[in-house]
């Protein structure tokens, strides 16, 4: 990691785990306090969705790096 700051693949991470946490308090206000149990479900299928996203963008970030490296 360089130390001139924050690259880009490190704040869209971050964004990826906010909004991943965000979606897990939602899809628990929507299951307990709203009562619609099915919807809450489904949205408590969203975090796992953020978060390999996330991922697959970063390691793709990783290998295109790698490769200019090589060159």
């Amino acid at each position: 990691m360089s130390q001139q700051g924050t690259q880009p693949t490190d704040r869209a991470s971050s964004a990826a785990v906010v909004a991943a946490a965000m979606s897990v308090l939602y899809s628990w206000y929507v299951f307990f306090l709203q009562g619609k149990q099915r919807r809450g479900i489904f949205i408590g299928l969203w975090p796992p969705t953020i978060l390999a996203f996330a991922s697959y963008l970063e390691q793709t970030d990783m290998v295109e790096n790698m490769q200019e490296e090589m060159e």
